[in-house]
């Protein structure tokens, strides 16, 4: 039989081991999350942004004036060009979003992985209600 004092060392290996493994998944899992953050917050200037640069077109364009009406241009700026600019911009923000859901799906994906331990109750922030709030705004 082992002595107490084996099984006890043996023990805190085990420990130890144990500890050394979740510390270095910790580790990564908030480069990760800190990663995301930043990449999150450099999509929402980006947003912002666009969503500046479309108020300020919405700003030049006459308001009496619908845009499908070709005849009365800003100076410089067919019709065309400006739809093109709103669309891309529409495309753009469309693009961001569904970046941002196919990062939301990998990480609930890596979530399920057995041995993927979240930290308790710290989640990121939803933008579930700011991404409403913006398809108001860009309709």
């Amino acid at each position: 039989m082992l002595s107490t004092e084996a099984v006890g060392s043996k023990s805190r290996a085990v420990h130890a081991n144990f500890a050394r493994v979740h510390l270095k998944e910790n580790v990564s899992l908030i480069k990760e999350i800190n990663e995301l953050r930043r990449e999150l917050k450099f999509t929402r200037s980006q947003v912002y942004d666009l969503e500046a640069a479309l108020k300020l077109t919405k700003k030049i364009q006459p308001q009496d004036v619908p845009e499908t009406e070709s005849g009365k241009d800003l100076p410089g700026m067919p019709p065309t060009v400006r739809l093109s600019e709103q669309e891309e911009t529409g495309r753009i923000i469309e693009m961001q979003r569904l970046e941002i859901q196919r990062l939301r799906d990998q990480i609930q994906g890596q979530e399920q992985l057995p041995g993927f331990h979240p930290f308790a109750g710290m989640r990121l922030p939803s933008l579930l209600g700011a991404e409403a709030d913006l398809k108001l705004q860009t309709k």
